[in-house]
């Protein structure tokens, strides 16, 4: 289950006590989204900052930072000013790249350098393919795939991203051999699902909805 937090880079105790007595917020709010437009966690941080925006008088800018496996927007906020005017709507970053690469090596440091505002939703990631691919379910991509090991392939979000982790886990599970292809984020990953380019790819309901819904790939 992929679980979307609201994260704000840590506020210094001092800092802290100096803006307890201050309006927030006073200028636009930065809602940083490390990952390309269009996924599913750009389409609900674009909904959150349509909604609190008018409850706190102020614009909610979202920014798409995508790259190094949603690295380089994390990193981007752990340097902003810490004043709560840049915000990370994030996941994988906190937890799968600081597992894997070190904090050192990431660039930050999950606890010390973040503190969770609101945890604001969790969305199942699922598995796609092509309107026109030749199997039916997921039972019959994987009988497919043992079948002709290595032959078929996954796309995912980039790698160490959490549709990738997702790839890893389903093929170990059922004991397959799939070729990781990684992209620069979950919709273009399935962009080129939908066109016959990869043969799967894992992403959640809310990215793939619109090429569902025309059509173009399958559940």
């Amino acid at each position: 289950m992929y679980r979307r937090i609201l994260f704000q880079a840590t506020i210094p105790a001092l800092a802290a006590r100096g803006a307890l007595g201050q309006a927030w917020p006073t200028r636009p709010i930065r809602l940083v989204v490390p990952y390309s437009a269009g996924g599913g966690s750009d389409v609900q941080a674009r909904l959150l900052g349509q909604a609190i925006g008018p409850l706190l008088g102020q614009t909610v800018l979202i920014e798409n930072r995508v790259g190094a496996g949603s690295q380089l927007g994390t990193e981007y906020v752990a340097r902003a000013t810490a004043d709560g005017h840049t915000l990370l709507f994030a996941d994988v970053p906190l937890v799968i790249v600081p597992a894997v690469m070190g904090s050192a090596r990431a660039g930050y440091d999950p606890i010390r350098d973040f503190l969770p505002v609101s945890l604001v939703g969790t969305a199942p990631p699922m598995l796609w393919a092509r309107a026109a691919a030749p199997f039916a379910d997921a039972a019959a991509f994987v009988a497919a795939a043992r079948a002709a090991p290595g032959r078929h392939s996954v796309a995912s979000s980039g790698a160490g991203s959490a549709s990738h982790l997702t790839a890893e886990l389903f093929q170990q599970r059922t004991g397959i051999q799939l070729v990781h292809l990684p992209y620069r984020g979950s919709a273009p990953a399935l962009t080129d699902v939908a066109a016959g380019q990869v043969d799967t790819t894992f992403a959640s309901l809310s990215t793939g909805a619109p090429l569902l819904q025309a059509g173009a790939i399958k559940a």
